[in-house]
């Protein structure tokens, strides 16, 4: 086998080499883990996120402040508040920002852009929809 060389090497590899084996460094393909961080995904339903990375349910004119603090918040907000104040951060696509930027998720953020975009979707459509997203992945019993 040749010489093995750095710019062979992509994403989702490395390069692995038996020291004192003799042989030439191998490229291994990287798998993904496949088992969810249980204890990292009730954390965040669960435990305050801080103030910074919390979710502030504004709407329009800013009369609205409500502080989701953590996932199973969230929820109880997104079922109380008004249709205006939750299209008002559906159109400006805060809940996946806020999935993607302080909930760090960006499988869950996708998934919530879709409904996002869906200008047909009305308030509680979508806010099914999303719910149950977070509820599937956060806060169904493990």
């Amino acid at each position: 086998m040749g010489e093995l060389k750095i710019s062979e090497v992509h994403v989702g590899e490395l390069t692995a080499w038996m020291f004192g084996t003799g042989a030439q460094p191998q490229i291994v393909v990287v798998e993904p883990a496949k088992i969810e961080l249980k204890r990292h995904r009730r954390k965040y339903a669960a435990c305050e996120l801080g103030q910074g990375k919390s979710f502030y349910f504004r709407g329009s004119d800013g009369r609205l402040n409500p502080r989701a603090q953590n996932l199973k918040t969230s929820i109880q907000l997104a079922e109380g508040i008004d249709d205006e104040t939750w299209l008002y951060h559906l159109r400006k696509a805060d809940y996946s920002r806020w999935f993607r930027d302080s909930v760090k998720d960006n499988r869950v953020a996708e998934e919530i852009t879709k409904i996002e975009q869906d200008i047909k979707a009305s308030a509680e459509e979508s806010r099914g929809r999303i719910i149950e997203i977070i509820g599937k992945h956060y806060t169904a019993s493990a």
